[in-house]
């Protein structure tokens, strides 16, 4: 039995050793240049279409400018006057009939525009232009006027205008901003007198 595993091992030893050596010297033959010898086949054949002839193309158009119709909003406040709607958290009342004005000046263009509108019996604006759709909001700001002279000290002058959102109405479109709150009081030294 012993004889016989021998000869199996024996065999497998040759027949290992064959591969290898046949490996090695494929190798060999690769590195000898002998595979060399043999040129590489030929490329397949490719066909050349005619020649086309040549097309017009037009550049794309750009996509047209939109112009949104701008609309800013705000809330004017009279303080420390009892007028119809106050608020004693807020010590102050709405302010009916204030002028506000949206002033935007572009100075690329050298051209500015002013938009006026006044203020409801809640003291709220709203402002709406297509001539502003050529600005941009940091060259824009709102400057109010109190319509009475016992409350006529601006005391908080809002803030810089600021993107709320895009309103869609019917096929248009709408950028509106807020410009915050305004506030007047009394002048100084005095006490609001109705």
């Amino acid at each position: 039995m012993v004889g016989l595993r021998s000869m199996l091992a024996l065999q497998l030893l040759v027949l290992f050793l064959s591969t290898i050596s046949f490996n090695v010297e494929g190798a060999k033959e690769l590195r000898e240049g002998v595979a060399s010898k043999h040129p590489p086949p030929p490329p397949p054949a490719i066909s050349v279409p005619p020649a086309l002839a040549p097309i017009s193309v037009e550049p794309p158009r750009p996509p047209p400018i939109l112009k949104l119709l701008i609309a800013v909003e705000g809330v004017v406040y009279c303080r420390s006057c009892k007028l119809p709607g106050y608020d004693k958290i807020l010590n102050s009342a709405p302010l009916p009939g204030a002028l506000a004005k949206l002033v935007c000046y572009n100075k690329k263009e050298k051209r500015g525009v002013v938009v006026t509108k006044k203020t409801d019996r809640r003291g709220y604006f709203l402002i709406q232009s297509q001539k502003l759709s050529g600005f941009q909001s940091r060259s824009c700001k709102v400057v109010v006027s109190s319509p009475l002279k016992v409350c006529s000290k601006l005391v908080f002058p809002g803030l810089p205008l600021r993107f709320e959102r895009v309103i869609k109405k019917g096929k248009s479109e709408i950028a509106l901003f807020t410009a915050g709150f305004f506030e007047f009081s009394p002048p100084s030294g005095t006490k609001c007198k109705l």
